[in-house]
């Protein structure tokens, strides 16, 4: 029965193919009928192959609506059940996201696409399908109705399988529907993105185009375009899928003799065989010499002798005869030698204090171990201070009691014993030392000490902060550290050793998320061109998102302006929380994706922001381009006006407008926003810097206050610089104080 209703689709082939219609006008061969004959294709190639179709949208998602009302989540639909219907007939293990119409939540769940999109990825995770394809169609956001095209669309990052299936899908689409153009592109969709298999997503024609939507009306058209998708298919799957498994390294290498890679590339059963040329192996994503027996599939590559401890990834692939790559094998793995040699500094705390020993542990080869390993240390020739420790960095701390003797130091684990010799005459012996910890008697090894204005130091050993002199009553103590700060008098602190405790600050809004800035190119023809004052704008942003504690990431840090495809590859290695386009020009305003939860609250923030801050006036919309529609996350566009060249007033308004930037993402992200204090300073000299902490750093445009929001309460640094010299004083901050400063 499969066989005949196999014979009965390719007869309708024939008598299409066998009587070539006329020439017409490209509009009458839209969606006109099937116009190939797709000879020699062996269909049974498709046996046993488990493919998942998903089509797009459904329930409460409707998709594009065409003009005269066909909702895109029906039109995949039909499409998807003939689809399945042709898949299964030819011996595929074929399966459905949806089956009717229905979204993927729960009835109770309110409208959330993003749950809606993961419940797809999930059931293609369940089934680990050889390829997954999301049925959808088009629609031109600047509703250009004669706009229609094929868009094919594979994971973007996988030049391999992705690519392949999507390149075949496309050939039949474009053949079949009557739409000359049309591309196949890297897509970073969510259900594309989040996919671990082969992975093609479908935009054959634009329902915002009537003609499609008249079309699109008709049962026989939606099974037309699934017959095109299913000969793209049998493509693909005709030339033989290969595939790659790693078997070493292990999981774990604990020793040089695991420094080595095997693993092995066969193609399909009946295949043409691999191309030795394309055998492929990576270490963290750079390429290693290889070794490819093609009668037995089986590849050899060395492992670097002084790969770093930690975690890797071992990456293989390769490409058959038929011009079709494997799924790339993927091990990770964790290189942790054990300890073999200790070294040792540290500090002999004044007044018969103990000693603080921080010791290195390096493995066989000279290198720090992993973090985490696990060691039992004991000092002195009784062993009477015994430590249970792990390492961090390398690094291990310990600390004797006053009085303890110098000796040596033993180290012993699962698989190691080894020992050094301390000597504390060759410590340093400070005339005083301080503990900096925070709150909760944690050491701040990061902190910095300023005492009488002028810099210390920072913490080393643990927290500990060796001093050249003893403190005394009325120094005036200033310790920092981010996100927390501390002001004492020396007459607070017993001498010549104790403990200083930093209250935390509230976490500041912004530590720990991830920023993507996006420079973009531009005009040219200007002194002072648009390409780069989006750089500058970007390197002052990144200084002060850093600066904030966030983590920020430049798609480019020089005057090439990478494409697109790779700039939206950066996205996805990054994961960032947030993406912003960063732009100058004509058409200015802030877009964001329509409905996005954070992108549009944060548009209309920064846009209040800017206004504020510059006087600028910028609109607010809503857009669908590939940076909107394809980040992992929220994104933004800003396009700020292309204003004269005025020098250092230029560039100073380019600072202001990454202030505003920067204090619309607190704002978006605070939790604490009640707690947070800002200062009023009232400067008459344009250009003038303010600092805060040493960190953030603020630029007087004209001549009125300059307001810095967002800060968090405590004593904070203030540093006013101008041409003529500088002012430093310390502020107290109460929650949710409003400091004006002469």
């Amino acid at each position: 029965m499969k066989t005949l209703r196999i014979l009965a689709l390719l007869l309708l082939f024939f008598s299409s193919c066998a009587k070539p219609p006329p020439p017409e006008e490209p509009l009458d061969r839209l969606y006109r009928g099937i116009a190939e004959m797709p000879r020699d294709l062996d269909l049974s190639r498709l046996a046993g192959r488990t493919i998942l179709i998903d089509p797009g949208h459904g329930g409460r998602f409707s998709g594009t609506v065409g003009l005269d009302g066909l909702a895109e989540k029906d039109v995949n639909l039909g499409v998807a059940l003939y689809l399945w219907g042709l898949l299964r007939d030819a011996g595929a293990d074929a399966h459905l996201t949806r089956a009717s119409d229905r979204d993927l939540l729960a009835e109770s769940e309110e409208p959330n696409l993003e749950k809606d999109l993961a419940a797809r990825v999930a059931i293609a995770d369940s089934l680990e399908p050889d390829l997954f394809l999301s049925i959808h169609h088009n629609a031109d956001a600047d509703t250009n109705r004669e706009r229609n095209r094929v868009e094919t669309y594979h994971r973007a990052g996988d030049e391999g399988p992705s690519l392949d299936a999507a390149r075949a899908i496309h050939a039949h689409l474009v053949r079949n529907l009557g739409i000359p153009e049309g591309d196949v592109l890297p897509g970073n969709f969510y259900v594309l993105r989040e996919s671990r298999f082969p992975a093609v997503l479908g935009e054959p024609s634009y329902l915002s185009h009537p003609p499609v939507e008249k079309k699109l009306l008709l049962a026989e058209k939606r099974r037309l375009e699934a017959e095109a998708y299913f000969f793209g298919i049998a493509e693909y799957f005709a030339r033989g899928v290969p595939s790659a498994v790693i078997e070493e390294p292990r999981e774990t290498v604990r020793g040089p003799s695991g420094l080595r890679f095997a693993g092995t590339v066969v193609d399909d059963e009946g295949g043409s065989g691999i191309d030795p040329t394309t055998v492929r192996v990576s270490l963290d994503g750079k390429p290693l010499r290889t070794r490819f027996d093609p009668s037995t599939g089986r590849v050899l590559a060395a492992l670097p002798p002084l790969l770093p401890p930690g975690e890797h990834r071992a990456g293989l692939r390769a490409r058959n005869l038929g011009g079709n790559e494997s799924l790339e094998a993927e091990r990770i793995f964790h290189v942790r030698f054990p300890p073999a040699r200790l070294l040792a500094e540290g500090l002999a705390l004044p007044g018969n204090g103990g000693l603080v020993i921080e010791l290195r542990v390096e493995d066989e080869r000279g290198l720090a171990v992993a973090d985490g390993t696990d060691l039992e240390a004991t000092i002195g020739p009784s062993g009477n201070d015994s430590f249970r420790v792990e390492t961090l960095n390398g690094r291990v701390l310990l600390a004797t009691r006053a009085g303890s003797p110098p000796g040596r130091i033993q180290a012993r684990g699962e698989d190691f014993r080894i020992e050094t010799f301390v000597d504390p005459a060759r410590f340093e012996r400070p005339e005083a030392a301080i503990l900096l910890t925070d709150e909760n008697g944690r050491p701040l090894e990061d902190a910095e000490l300023r005492v009488n204005g002028e810099w210390i130091g920072r913490a080393r050993f643990g927290g500990w902060m060796p001093l050249p002199s003893p403190l005394a009553a009325g120094d005036r103590i200033f310790v920092e550290t981010a996100g927390s700060a501390a002001a004492a008098d020396g007459a607070s602190l017993a001498m010549p050793i104790d403990t200083l405790r930093v209250p935390a600050f509230p976490p500041p809004p912004l530590r720990g998320k991830r920023v993507l800035l996006d420079p973009d190119g531009g005009r040219a023809d200007d002194p002072f061109p648009s390409a780069a004052r989006s750089l500058l704008l970007a390197i002052y942003l990144e200084e002060m998102l850093r600066d904030a504690g966030a983590e920020a990431f430049l798609t480019r840090a020089g005057d090439a302006v990478p494409s697109l495809d790779r700039r939206l590859g950066a996205a996805r290695e990054v994961r960032p929380d947030f993406w912003i386009t960063l732009s100058f020009g004509d058409s200015i305003g802030v877009r964001h994706f329509p409905g996005s939860r954070e992108g549009t609250p944060a548009a209309s923030a920064i846009a209040r922001a800017l206004e504020e801050r510059l006087g600028a006036d910028l609109p607010v919309s809503a857009g669908t381009d590939r940076v909107l529609r394809e980040t992992p996350c929220p994104a933004l566009r800003l396009r700020l006006p292309m204003e004269k060249d005025e020098g250092r007033r230029t560039r100073g308004r380019i600072r202001g407008a990454a202030h505003a930037v920067l204090d619309a993402l607190a704002e978006r992200f605070d939790e604490t926003p009640a707690d947070r204090a800002a200062l009023v300073l009232r400067i008459s000299l344009p250009g003038a810097l303010v600092r805060i902490d040493d960190s953030c750093t603020y630029q007087a445009i004209g001549g009125d206050s300059l307001v810095i929001r967002g800060l968090s309460p405590g004593p904070r640094r203030v540093r006013v610089e101008t041409p003529e010299g500088f002012e430093e004083f310390i502020v107290e901050l109460a929650p949710g104080e409003r400091r004006v400063l002469p």
